[in-house]
């Protein structure tokens, strides 16, 4: 067991946080608890969000509630029992830390905001049953709008809830949550392990938040990532997504677009290892065309979205939103081989120093403007993602912003399914 504030190495021989987690809850427990109205006993851990949380959290805030509060659907083949799953549900809530967690602003001149994590029993599972029929697609939007100005008047409270429909064929489960207590790897952790439970299994021991949330915090605060970043910071130039209406539209919802590869994921992956890069730089490599087609420009930037979690094997198993953004620039004047070259090695250094804010990337660029307006994401799906037994997600309903601009923003999402 490591000790909070201690350096240590785990069983993988990751060397773990310095981050003195006792301090930092000793100094804001007490004001937290007052201005909350809450029981210092009731609280098991106060410690800082990580500059994404903290982003995502101000821009829930600005946009009174409806960005980064995100919607899943799920439905399973026949009815589930209802009572068991409501018992599974709050065993996982229980055993996972973020489900009873939620969020607080603090007077701290580098973390702008802290997580109040709740000791198990102290938050009632947040279970909800409904009989009426699925609502249309615009009534869910509104009504999710509605929900997200709900949590916002009490964010200190875990902000997510269940919202559970039994059919007569299927049962339909709603579970709503804010982004900053997830990613897309951690959810899908979530979600597995109320399979598992509800299907009988016994798991292991949960993992930890502390370990990997203070190795992130720590390498936010790293003078080598602000050194690396004030270097090649200057070198970027903002880029924009043109708009390519004739006339001005105001669009309030988000559009997505899907297809399917016309390639095997088995012929894909036989190609890279050829020619020796990886199928993210591979679709990093036809975006940046893509975008610089758009813009007449040879070179482009765009927010490349990565997991976080290449820092140690337990981070793989820890339910926790470790993903980050950082930006990355491409020279497209050069042959396919040379343009994934230069990718391979630009996201080499990305990934070393994946933890500096997005917002002081900025700052040490000098740039006047948003560096970028465009993301692309590589998701690679576990295999819990690929075979799920017990429901099918029949509907993902989300509001992100991209450097402040969530209502002309794109996000390219490469999907290993």
């Amino acid at each position: 067991m490591v000790l909070q504030g201690s350096k240590s190495k785990d069983c993988v021989g990751l060397t773990l946080h310095n981050f003195d987690f006792d301090s930092f809850q000793s100094l804001h427990l007490p004001s937290i608890c007052d201005k909350l109205g809450l029981l210092e006993s009731s609280v098991e851990a106060i410690r800082p969000c990580t500059p994404p949380q903290a982003g995502m959290l101000a821009s829930f805030i600005n946009s009174e509630g409806l960005l980064y509060f995100n919607s899943l659907t799920l439905k399973s083949p026949t009815p589930l029992n209802l009572i068991a799953l409501r018992l599974v549900w709050e065993s996982v809530m229980e055993r996972n830390e973020m489900l009873r967690t939620g969020f607080c602003d603090v007077k701290d001149d580098i973390f702008p905001f802290a997580m109040v994590t709740y000791r198990p029993g102290v938050i009632e599972l947040p279970w909800n049953e409904c009989l009426s029929p699925p609502k249309s697609m615009s009534d869910a939007r509104r009504e999710q709008h509605l929900n997200g100005k709900s949590i916002l008047n009490q964010l200190h409270r875990p902000p997510w809830f269940l919202i559970v429909k039994p059919c007569s064929h299927y049962t339909l489960i709603q579970l709503s949550a804010h982004h900053a207590l997830y990613d897309a790897h951690s959810m899908n952790l979530i979600l597995s392990e109320v399979i598992n439970v509800y299907n009988g299994s016994t798991l292991p021991p949960a993992i930890p938040v502390s370990p990997v949330l203070g190795f992130i915090v720590e390498k936010f605060q790293s003078r080598e990532s602000e050194s690396y970043w004030s270097e090649v910071g200057p070198s970027f130039s903002a880029t924009k997504f043109p708009d390519m209406n004739p006339v001005h539209a105001k669009v309030n919802d988000t559009r997505f677009l899907s297809r399917d590869c016309s390639f095997t994921m088995e012929k894909l992956q036989k190609g890279c290892r050829e020619l020796g890069v990886t199928l993210q730089a591979l679709g990093q490599a036809a975006w940046s065309r893509i975008l610089s087609s758009y813009l007449g420009e040879s070179t482009v930037t765009y927010g490349l979205v990565l997991s976080g979690r290449d820092i140690s094997e337990q981070a793989q198993d820890t339910a926790f939103p470790c993903l980050t953004t950082v930006p990355a620039q491409q020279n497209v004047e050069a042959t396919n081989r040379e343009l994934l070259q230069q990718i391979m090695k630009s996201n080499a250094m990305a990934v070393k120093y994946q933890f500096t804010s997005l917002a002081k990337i900025q700052r040490l660029s000098k740039a006047d403007s948003p560096l970028f307006d465009t993301l692309f994401v590589f998701q690679k799906l576990a295999s819990t993602d690929k075979q799920n037994p017990l429901w099918d997600v029949v509907e993902e309903s989300s509001q992100t912003e991209v450097s402040g601009r969530s209502e002309n923003g794109i996000c390219v999402m490469l999907t290993d399914i």
